[in-house]
């Protein structure tokens, strides 16, 4: 996250590779779980918009990593909760 990643991360979300996505999210859900701060930084990124757009995907894979990481994030706070509530 210190090196920047975050960015790149949610730069891959905009791709029309399907696995690329899924390998993004994923990685973004694990960065989400460990602590609200670092939640924080992925949602300061706006990768929220994207991942609630991803929710609509026909790919399930994706689908179940995209709510994993909506998830990790609602856990930590009401204020993170509903941001990803008004996506």
């Amino acid at each position: 996250v210190d090196a920047g990643a975050v960015p790149l991360l949610v730069l891959c979300l905009l791709e029309p590779d399907v696995s690329l996505k899924r390998i993004a999210v994923s990685a973004l859900s694990d960065i989400c779980k460990h602590t609200p701060e670092l939640a924080q930084a992925v949602v300061d990124t706006g990768a929220v918009a994207y991942l609630a757009q991803m929710t609509n995907s026909p790919d399930a894979k994706l689908k179940r990593q995209v709510f994993s990481a909506l998830s990790h994030i609602s856990k930590h706070s009401v204020s993170l909760s509903e941001m990803v509530l008004e996506a």
